[in-house]
């Protein structure tokens, strides 16, 4: 009889793991708490609109992964050129930004400064580059303290916290674009060969993100797998180093060979029975996330701008990006209307999170009003999508107490904690399938808990390319 793999959690990472693992002959169950799949990469209907929580664009440099979704999604996908802004000083440039716009859209002041700051960092900053002890410093000794302050260091307050205590690795594997000097070159000359510093087009599923997801529940089904909703893990029974089963929320259990978990690492551990030692605990209790409110307006015009998404770094805006679904695939709205989503990020305490729906979406509208968005005038319709534990925040030190915990973990020899909340890896779509598809290569090849521990130091190494 093949051995049982039991799955929590039906996003990426979880279907992506079930669908190779059924592939390879495993016997597959994904268990999922909510009755869709794709987590927070999922599709849903609102009247006559299909949406996603948030923009998804599939796009990646990591080899064999971009074949895969393209066999996978044969016929559906849809190539779209990539268009982005970013506001600055009551102005929209292009993003990434170029420095020709720049200089014509933004004050001789403004310019200077940003000139003069790349400068002193050039001359001072080649010593401190080899060990940056912070996101602020990896910025400023790549870009100047004068980018740094105009859009760096704001947009990451917006979305993590206070750049001086966040890491130097999340700068590391979120900024794409190696210094200020490489962009200007890339700017004048092009990519000549190199990987792109960020996407020209991407691919995007007709029917919404969520394809991704269904087609792989589709490929595990397909091999005799089985998804279960409306299942929510309570706890993990562990028995002699190892995972033994789990206990669900609706009072039932199951068994298996090998249970792979996605839920938030912070909530993984504390299910654990026996509990594990205080000082794993305490470090899956520092591992923290930002949440995430999606405001949805549905506009009278047939398209409000042509970009995928639109930045907005500055403090005076409460959330720090917009996009149209439209730009996505037109099919999924009705002609003669659009809608516009607008994210903002917040902590779990934060004033914004505690807003209701009416407060902070009249707060949304007259901000975009203010930006000359919209009228207010042509909103029909508004709701809100709240997401709990949508951003790992990569804050100093976070990577010693996430392998503390992981290392606990490999003593579990049938137990894998992957995926972007269960490996607290700030990682995109693509990524979350290269992790799956580690996993499930380990798995299949019988590897031993010696070399899953090298195999999954992989994960912290993916780059995000806008």
């Amino acid at each position: 009889m093949a051995d049982k793999v039991l799955i929590l959690g039906a996003g990426v990472s979880g279907l992506s793991t079930g669908w190779k693992l059924a592939e390879a002959g495993f016997n597959v169950e994904v268990c999922e708490k909510e009755r869709y799949v794709g987590g927070v990469s999922t599709t849903f209907r609102q009247g006559d609109c299909a949406l996603d929580y948030g923009p998804h664009k599939i796009y990646t440099q990591l080899d064999g992964i971009y074949s895969e979704i393209k066999a996978l999604l044969e016929g559906e996908l849809l190539e779209i050129p990539k268009r982005s802004r970013i506001m600055l000083k009551g102005k929209y440039f292009d993003f990434p930004v170029r420095m020709p716009q720049l200089m014509l859209g933004l004050s001789p002041f403004v310019m200077a400064n940003l000139g003069a700051t790349y400068m002193y960092a050039l001359v001072h900053s080649k010593i401190s580059k080899a060990n940056d002890p912070s996101y602020e410093a990896y910025i400023k000794n790549r870009f100047g303290s004068g980018l740094y302050n105009l859009i760096f260091a704001p947009y990451a307050r917006k979305i993590w916290g206070e750049p001086s205590a966040l890491a130097a690795s999340l700068a590391a594997s979120r900024v794409s674009i190696p210094s200020l000097l490489e962009l200007i070159k890339r700017a004048l000359q092009g990519d000549k060969g190199k990987k792109e510093i960020s996407a020209s087009v991407f691919h995007y599923p007709k029917g919404g993100i969520i394809r991704l997801s269904e087609r792989m529940g589709e490929k595990i089904k397909a091999k005799g797998g089985k998804i279960s909703f409306g299942k929510e893990a309570a706890g993990f029974n562990v028995e002699g180093g190892r995972a033994v089963s789990v206990r669900f929320a609706d009072g039932t259990s199951s068994s298996a060979d090998y249970f792979i978990s996605t839920m938030p690492l912070k909530n993984f551990i504390h299910s654990m029975n026996p509990s594990p030692p205080e000082e794993v605990s305490t470090a899956a209790d520092s591992l923290k996330h930002k949440n995430l409110i999606l405001v949805y307006l549905v506009v009278a015009k047939e398209r409000l701008f042509q970009d995928n998404w639109i930045f907005y770094p500055e403090e005076r805006y409460v959330f720090n990006r917009i996009f149209e679904q439209k730009s996505f695939s037109s099919s999924m709205i009705p002609a003669d209307k659009t809608v516009l989503s607008a994210e903002i990020t917040c902590d779990p305490a934060s004033k914004h999170w505690a807003m209701g729906e009416k407060d902070i979406t009249a707060l949304v509208v007259d901000q975009l009003e203010k930006a000359g968005i919209l009228s207010s005038k042509d909103v029909e319709g508004s709701f809100t999508k709240r997401v709990e534990n949508a951003y790992p925040v990569y804050d100093i030190g976070h990577e010693s107490r996430r392998e503390a915990v992981m290392s606990y973990l490999d003593g579990i020899t049938n137990l894998f904690s992957i995926g972007r909340l269960g490996y607290f890896d700030y990682v995109g779509m693509a990524d979350c399938m290269d992790m799956g598809f580690r996993t499930a290569g380990h798995i299949a090849s019988n590897g031993s808990a010696e070399e899953w521990a090298a195999r999954r130091k992989a994960f912290e190494n993916y780059l995000t390319v806008d």
